[in-house]
């Protein structure tokens, strides 16, 4: 999912769902320009975490930041917002920070392929 929160800027969230179309994982980027390029997660300029759900998809069990010793980013490819729509990839690499003990979380989530071609809303 995208949405456009300013002319400039939007707003890109991964989600996965169970089975039982319940939340289960989500990634948020944010704030991303909106023309091309290459840009850096620095939890400054652009916001990026990894969060995992569960329950009925309401209740957060376990909460990641990104691992700033790493390489990442998020590029944007193609962005057409007379058609709404926004192509790229990213890597992303995210450390555990809290959990309900709940499961046996990893220490560490990597997205290293990670791709979208999206509507923005």
């Amino acid at each position: 999912r995208a949405s456009l929160v300013k002319a400039n800027s939007i707003v890109i969230e991964g989600y996965t769902y169970s089975e039982l179309n319940e939340y289960r994982e989500n990634v948020p980027f944010h704030p991303i320009p909106t023309k091309k390029g290459k840009y850096v997660i620095d939890q400054k300029n652009i916001f990026s975490a990894y969060h995992r759900l569960g329950a009925d998809g309401d209740v957060f069990v376990a909460f990641y930041d990104v691992d700033l010793e790493e390489d990442n980013y998020i590029e944007i490819e193609k962005i057409d917002l007379v058609n709404k729509t926004v192509e790229g990839n990213f890597c992303c690499h995210y450390k555990r920070i809290a959990d309900d003990g709940s499961a046996d979380f990893p220490d560490k989530v990597t997205f290293s392929k990670g791709c979208f071609d999206i509507k923005i809303e």
